[in-house]
């Protein structure tokens, strides 16, 4: 979401599998490290001061969407889970 709506990429330049599964953002991998670091990517948005992450994702986690800045710990998982 917040690669389309910052017009990083468009719907039309990404790529999805068969299942329609999101396989690439067909954006470069120094912009998405630089966008990661941020933690804008993952701070809930809607309504403000609005503090449910969980609507896309379990409350076990993992988490995809924080009602608050991310950790840098949090970052680093991010960026593992990426491959960065």
């Amino acid at each position: 979401r917040h690669l389309l709506i910052n017009h990083a990429t468009r719907y039309e330049n990404m790529r999805f599998d068969v299942t329609g599964a999101l396989e690439d953002f067909n954006v470069n991998n120094e912009t998405l490290k630089s966008l990661v670091e941020t933690g804008q990517p993952f701070i809930t948005s809607g309504c403000p001061n609005c503090n449910r992450p969980f609507y896309n994702e379990r409350p076990s986690g993992p988490l995809y969407n924080y009602p608050r800045g991310i950790t840098p710990e949090e970052i680093a998982a991010i960026k593992r889970q990426l491959s960065f």
